[in-house]
């Protein structure tokens, strides 16, 4: 990490140790809830620090001829980074409230796990933002170069608050660098990336816990099947093809676990559909760009506040329970019996109840269907031009989550006339 977040993390800890003989003195104490690991506060810092020297390096239009090679190599990857109106476009915790939570009647996600999830990143990003805003030094807070979006509106001397605003930017720009470039890598020949414990993939503690964010290399991109692996040969990043592949073709790899279920690839990346793949298990004859795999996973609502997480392959006990109790509590109506809440504690599954479990998930399908539909227009005619990428984000998110219900329904339908 540079120099100035060494010397702003010392002399916080100087100032914490003080701060700690006085409350243990005083008897009190206050404990942060939430915290992000040092890793992206570091990484972060590298990232402002690169961006500083590319821009002392374009305002003196002059380069060592020891290092022009490698800088005129930084300064195209910083180039090529997307900007910040791109990162706020695609990634979730940037997103007004009223789309996450689904505040907003016709438009929203409304999708408990991603709104816990961005609120959680909101949190847990404050007191970053805060020190990397501190540490930074204060002749870093000029003018942006008109690269990634991180113009500033006013001149410098305008006052504390323009600087703050540029410093915000800046770190916030940083951050989404890390979040979405950065990756977990091993010095095994195994392919280890963003929190992938698989067994086969077990390394030490030290190792498991190596992050890194390496220029090029995170420009490739991920796939549910991917033709390449990664790992670290002393300070290089090695690619090493797993499959034969055609001229042009795509090299990918896969990210890791942060990219399943869905609303993962949204919020830790900006997009959520996998593309079409052979090996896909897909609900409709027609993929349309989107795969659906085993490790998908969908919240369903049913009753208005019972909640479900099912996957393509697999249905929760308790979903099996709930509508036994729907079915039991019709057969009740039907012979004008009174409504009960009692429920063996053994079900035992029967055809009657799958097909009921069937015909609930087309319903839910149904609805998310009508989500799709409705998010899409008012991306298509919305008047603010920065919603309409979220807004189509948010129309895939729908989609995503319709072909995996619609795969565990047809997966359970083929099961029943089996039986």
């Amino acid at each position: 990490p540079p120099q100035w977040l060494l010397d702003y993390q010392k002399q916080q800890q100087q100032e914490e140790g003080s701060e700690e003989e006085e409350t243990n003195n005083s008897g009190s104490s206050s404990i942060s809830s939430v915290q992000i690991q040092n890793w992206v506060t570091r990484l972060a810092a590298c990232v402002v620090e690169m961006r500083h020297q590319q821009k002392q390096q374009q305002q003196q239009q002059q380069q060592k001829a020891p290092s022009a090679h490698h800088d005129q190599a930084m300064q195209t990857w910083l180039r090529l980074l997307p900007s910040q109106t791109s990162f706020r476009e695609c990634l979730p915790i940037h997103w007004p409230e009223s789309l996450v939570s689904g505040s907003s009647e016709l438009s929203s996600v409304d999708y408990r796990p991603l709104e816990l999830a961005v609120d959680a990143a909101h949190f847990a990003r404050a007191p970053v933002m805060y020190d990397l805003m501190e540490a930074i030094p204060s002749h870093y807070h000029g003018h942006g170069d008109g690269n990634n979006g991180l113009e500033n509106d006013g001149d410098d001397d305008e006052g504390s608050m323009m600087m703050m605003a540029t410093r915000e930017r800046i770190v916030e720009w940083a951050l989404d660098v890390v979040q979405t470039r950065s990756c977990r890598c091993s010095s095994s020949r195994e392919s280890l990336d963003d929190d992938d414990d698989d067994d086969n993939n077990k390394v030490d503690e030290e190792e498991e816990n190596l992050r890194v964010l390496v220029p090029v290399f995170d420009m490739i991109n991920h796939s549910p099947e991917p033709n390449a692996e990664f790992f670290r040969e002393g300070d290089r990043m090695t690619v090493k093809a797993t499959s034969d592949m055609d001229a042009n073709e795509q090299v990918c790899i896969h990210y890791g676990k942060s990219t399943v279920p869905a609303w993962k690839r949204l919020f830790s990346y900006g997009f959520c559909d996998t593309g079409g793949s052979s090996n896909s298990i897909s609900g409709d004859d027609d993929d349309g760009g989107f795969a659906v795999y085993e490790d998908d996973a969908v919240e369903i609502v049913l009753g208005d506040r019972f909640r479900f997480e099912i996957s393509p392959t697999e249905i929760p006990g308790e979903l099996i329970g709930y509508q036994a109790q729907q079915q039991m509590q019709k057969n009740r109506a039907d012979d004008g019996a009174d409504d009960g809440d009692d429920v063996p504690a053994d079900v035992e599954f029967t055809p009657e109840i799958g097909r009921g479990i069937v015909d609930q998930l087309t319903m839910v399908a149904s609805g998310l269907e009508r989500k799709r539909d409705d998010v899409a227009n008012a991306a298509a005619t919305s008047e603010d031009a920065s919603m309409a990428t979220p807004l189509k984000l948010v129309a895939d998110l729908h989609e995503s989550h319709r072909r995996t219900v619609l795969t565990c329904a047809g997966g359970l339908r083929e099961y029943l006339q089996e039986e």
